[in-house]
């Protein structure tokens, strides 16, 4: 299970934190990892470093302007090793922190910027770094404090060697690992990159005709609507009003914007049903619990079960754009939804919505949804303008709504 989540989360980049009690082959399996993936791993004992091992030794260098003249010392900092190995981008080389429950304040408090964007002062390292940290369950509470803001940068794993596992892995020098399934791993099935979901069919006069049409529309948007309607239904798992205590090491995944974030890149790449067979763990459940949180991740997955979008297929009206129209009394979070969706669209492929996306935009206007419009005002005045060359005369030619602009401030 522990080689499969690897794998996993190696595919979309997301750092991994591994728990584990001590002795159990955390370290080792890693080094397998690493080994059947044909990378390179740097390891850094975390309870053994200093801050210099991971920003670089300081030294002082004399500063010069232009014509050589003597202007000032500075100091400046030594490239550390492990910079070397991460310098190019494609390599996907294995950043590998162990005895991070041990290490002292100052070193998880260097870390933080390391884990999360690839980078410490002047030196960055290559963003598809793949970063691996692991710790002892017994320590979580130890010598020094966790730092929970290094914790949430995190995807959290919570492992137990298994005898059966371990004695077979134990005889044949741990071959008996899988990779997870992975969406489009191979960029061969195109098709994986897609969910078919149902919309809703209107004729021209907003009657509504179908509300179960089976569509096809895209991970990246289906996933992202469904995390934002769950965390607007249920705000508190949004984020925590209180960082957890640490009676319970599972509660070093917590709920926040950003392990969000982590949770639709983790949706839109492993497939949904992948089920360890020798567990019966699913391992999409696992490594959502792992971001978020026990409570959150559970809660998350029940919705999802039951979760289809039922919104209008944007797509379809591109080429026949005055034929759009919403459904009658389709409420105000519908309307915005479906709004929401199209400025999806338009940000990713400006040209092709531009109609569409003025289309909708009027009619908005027209049906006095001015709220919904100011919230988008300034990207479409941006979009408009930056990439399809819109003049003062043709915002005013095409779009009812620009005078909110005075009121907007932009």
């Amino acid at each position: 299970m522990l080689h499969k989540t690897l794998h996993a989360l190696y595919s979309v980049n997301l750092p991994v934190m591994i728990w584990g009690n001590p002795g159990e082959g955390k370290t080792e399996m890693v080094k397998k990892f690493a080994e059947r993936m044909n990378k390179k791993t740097y390891l850094f004992y975390a309870n053994k470093c200093e801050p210099s091992d991971i920003g670089g030794i300081p030294f002082t260098a004399d500063v010069f302007d232009k014509d050589g003249n003597f202007v000032e010392k500075t100091v400046k900092h030594a490239k550390p090793e492990y910079i070397k190995l991460f310098e190019k981008e494609g390599d996907r080389n294995i950043l590998f922190v162990d005895e991070l429950t041990t290490c002292n304040p100052s070193i998880q408090g260097a870390l933080l910027t390391v884990i999360l964007d690839c980078n410490y002062g002047d030196f960055q390292i290559a963003k598809d770094t793949f970063r691996i940290g692991a710790g002892n369950y017994n320590n979580v509470i130890g010598t020094h404090k966790v730092n929970m803001a290094l914790m949430n940068r995190f995807v959290h794993i919570f492992w137990k060697s298994k005898p059966e596992r371990w004695a077979s892995g134990f005889i044949t020098g741990f071959s008996n690992s899988e990779n997870a399934i992975i969406n489009n791993y191979d960029g061969q099935h195109p098709d994986e990159d897609f969910i078919e979901t149902y919309s809703t069919i209107v004729d021209n006069k907003g009657n509504i005709l179908n509300t179960d049409h089976k569509e096809k529309v895209t991970k990246d948007l289906y996933y992202k609507q469904a995390i934002g309607k769950f965390v607007v239904a249920n705000p508190q798992y949004f984020r925590l009003e209180e960082l957890p205590t640490l009676t319970d090491v599972k509660n070093v995944a917590y709920p926040t914007p950003r392990t969000w974030e982590y949770v639709h890149k983790i949706l839109t790449k492993l497939d949904r049903n992948t089920t360890d067979k020798n567990t019966g763990e699913n391992l999409l459940s696992e490594l959502i619990k792992g971001t978020v949180g026990e409570e959150a991740g559970i809660a998350f997955m029940k919705y999802l079960e039951s979760y289809n979008f039922h919104g209008m297929n944007m797509p379809s009206y591109v080429g026949h754009e005055e034929t759009f129209v919403f459904p009658k009394k389709a409420d105000h979070r519908y309307i915005e939804a479906n709004f929401e969706s199209l400025i999806y669209y338009f940000k990713s492929e400006p040209k092709k919505y531009e109609k569409l996306t003025l289309f909708v935009s009027n009619l908005l206007f027209d049906m006095a949804f001015k709220g919904i419009l100011m919230k988008y005002l300034a990207f479409l005045v941006s979009t408009f303008s930056r990439e399809l060359g819109y003049t003062h005369v043709d915002f005013q030619d095409k779009c009812k709504w620009y005078d909110l602009i005075r009121y907007a401030r932009l």
